[in-house]
């Protein structure tokens, strides 16, 4: 699945600075995925973001203000962040492969591989981290953040969709990297 149809459809854990907040390990939720066989740790202050024709989420789908606010379409609101986090499409067997999937839609304007990894036998072995940028309308670009993972049950990528010119873009890719870091899958 492309990232522009991600979007579209959507609408470890250490010590992180998010603006003057501070989120500590005790304010973090866990989501589990039964189809997917995954588990991530997302803050608490965060939404889930669910529509009265998908009331639960096979796939962790999370804003950054209450799904009421949320502009209609693909727009997120001013300061609006969503993470994703889903399996890769059957089709694709490799990070580099997802890549060049979804650059196929938007334009990569950076990546490099994460090294800093835990040792988990379940999480992240190799994990990759891809911006991206994608004019949304007249001098409105929105920053994709993938976070690429392979682990020993297959690939999941963590996705953080924001607008190019929010001011908390570095807290809210510490934010996806964690997220990233405490995924777990079986």
């Amino acid at each position: 699945m492309t990232l522009l149809r991600l979007l579209c459809l959507s609408a470890s854990l250490t010590w992180i600075a998010c603006g003057q907040d501070v989120l500590t390990k005790s304010e973090w939720k866990t989501f589990e995925s039964v189809k997917y066989r995954y588990r991530v740790r997302y803050p608490a202050s965060w939404y889930l973001f669910t529509t009265p024709l998908a009331p639960k989420l096979d796939s962790l789908d999370i804003l950054n203000f209450p799904p009421e606010e949320a502009a209609r379409g693909v727009i997120l609101k001013e300061s609006g962040a969503n993470i994703t986090v889903g399996p890769a499409p059957p089709q694709i067997k490799t990070i580099d492969q997802w890549v060049q999937d979804d650059s196929k839609v938007i334009t990569i304007i950076g990546q490099r591989e994460v090294k800093e990894l835990p040792r988990k036998p379940t999480g992240c072995l190799e994990l990759h981290e891809v911006v991206a940028k994608q004019e949304m309308g007249p001098e409105m670009f929105f920053v994709y953040t993938g976070y690429y993972c392979r682990t020993s049950r297959g690939l999941f990528r963590i996705l953080l969709v924001n607008r190019a010119e929010d001011p908390n873009q570095e807290n809210l890719r510490e934010i996806a990297r964690k997220i990233a870091l405490s995924l777990q899958s079986w």
